[in-house]
């Protein structure tokens, strides 16, 4: 059974090669996984349920048959498979070599790895033997981030994080190219359009190219990521974990204290926390502390809660309006986490600013998110804006709009206002720069 299994998978044994439409379109991440290809350490690929893992091994598998690996020297364990879950590692490596006529070095994939107990023993083994020329891991779980991994596997491993489609990724994908300095006026009203739609619906992959049924798609993924990967496997009471999830997602970009959200959900401080993390290890939501310099303060101000996919938050959340602004902080925090960035909220009494990036020991850089910037707020984001800069002895401060755009000067500091759709392009434009030459 277990062979059979294997070839369900392992299409290219037969084929030759990997079907097209396993391998989609692709992304920027396969691109970096496969320039650092040549070094010995495994892969680990970590990332909410449908962001796109399965799709990029895929690709790294058909880029290393085009580069002449014989196909059968590439073994694909799916462990979402029930017959391969319930089966050994070494069972599963033996059926391999016993019905292949396999020869000289074998790369390894081993997809949704969060399902195997203890797989990360059974793995650097194999990589401190060399049984495998490259082992690739992917799970979604960021258990695989943690030190308890990090430990077993320190110099062996290298980590990528994958997120949903960036606006750039979801532009190329809806087969749009644009050079965000040279848009023609038309170019921009079609980006400023796919913006508000890549905000109403997010960026899993599927959804992209199945905007008739996106919400009854995302739903679907919410409730598979709150059951297998929350509920299920840390053997919960599922009803207020699903009551606490539903209200966090409903009340995204917005503080939130334990105490508060125990009242909420019935539960206490204690139960909350570890819901919380349970759910930010399945990359569901995300916590953000105050930035202070006392610890104490991190733990015990409230927190603002994010959630991965501004499309999933739609889909399953209760609400009564557009909620724009909720949603734009939401784009701009998960745009920080892909660049990963350290990120806080700051606050002093009187003024706030969305997101500090703290580099090192050292504060470098501000982001206030204003939708609407009518001269009330513009007055209110400036002078929160203003006062941090002022804090932390920086010269330039970011207002991220909806259209709005201009360089001031305010007090001797610049602030600079950028919508958001160009700030997103402009971003992942340098970035990926930036791991070119890396």
């Amino acid at each position: 059974m277990s062979f059979e299994s294997l070839l369900e998978w392992n299409t290219w044994w037969r084929d030759g090669g990997v079907d097209e439409d396993l391998r989609g379109v692709e992304r920027r991440y396969t691109q970096n996984i496969i320039r650092q290809a040549s070094l010995q350490h495994i892969k680990i690929l970590a990332g909410v349920r449908r962001s796109g893992k399965s799709t990029i091994l895929y690709q790294i598998i058909h880029k290393l048959i085009e580069d002449g690996v014989n196909p059968k020297n590439i073994l694909y364990v799916n462990f979402e498979d029930e017959n391969l879950l319930s089966l050994d590692f070494d069972k599963i490596i033996e059926a391999y070599l016993e019905n292949l006529d396999v020869k000289g070095d074998i790369y390894l994939f081993l997809d949704e790895i969060q399902e195997r107990k203890k797989w990360e023993y059974w793995v650097k083994k194999q990589y401190d033997l060399r049984k495998f020329r490259q082992i690739f891991i992917s799970g979604s779980s960021s258990s695989l981030l943690l030190s308890e991994y990090a430990r077993l596997l320190t110099g062996r491993a290298l980590t990528f994080q994958i997120y949903p489609l960036s606006f750039s990724e979801f532009l190329n994908f809806r087969g749009f190219k644009v050079d965000v300095k040279l848009l023609s006026s038309r170019e921009k009203a079609k980006t400023r359009r796919l913006f508000s739609e890549y905000l109403k619906y997010g960026g899993f992959p599927e959804v992209v190219f199945e905007k008739k049924r996106g919400y009854q798609i995302l739903v679907e993924y919410y409730h598979s990521i709150l059951e297998k990967d929350v509920i299920t496997r840390y053997n919960l009471e599922g009803s207020k974990l699903r009551g606490l999830a539903k209200y966090l997602m409903t009340n995204i970009s917005s503080l939130h204290s334990y105490k508060k959200l125990g009242s909420v959900a019935n539960l206490s401080t204690t139960t909350v926390s570890e819901h919380l993390n349970h759910i930010e290890n399945a990359f569901l939501l995300f916590q953000v502390p105050i930035f202070s310099h006392k610890i104490k303060d991190q733990l015990q101000y409230p927190r603002k809660i994010y959630s991965i996919d501004t499309g999933l938050r739609n889909a399953v959340s209760f609400r009564f309006s557009e909620d724009k602004g909720k949603l734009t902080e939401n784009l701009v925090f998960i745009e920080l986490k892909r660049r990963g960035r350290e990120v806080f909220y700051w606050a002093n009494g009187k003024s706030e600013v969305d997101f500090l990036m703290k580099d090192d020991l050292k504060v470098r850089e501000l982001i206030q998110v204003c939708c609407d910037l009518n001269e009330e707020a513009k007055e209110r984001e400036v002078k929160g804006v203003l006062a941090a800069m002022k804090e932390f002895k920086l010269k330039r401060g970011l207002i991220l709009t909806w259209e709005y755009e201009q360089v001031e000067e305010v007090d001797g500091k610049t602030i600079i206002y950028l919508p958001m759709w160009k700030w997103l392009l402009e971003e992942e434009e340098k970035h990926g720069k930036t791991k070119e030459n890396a």
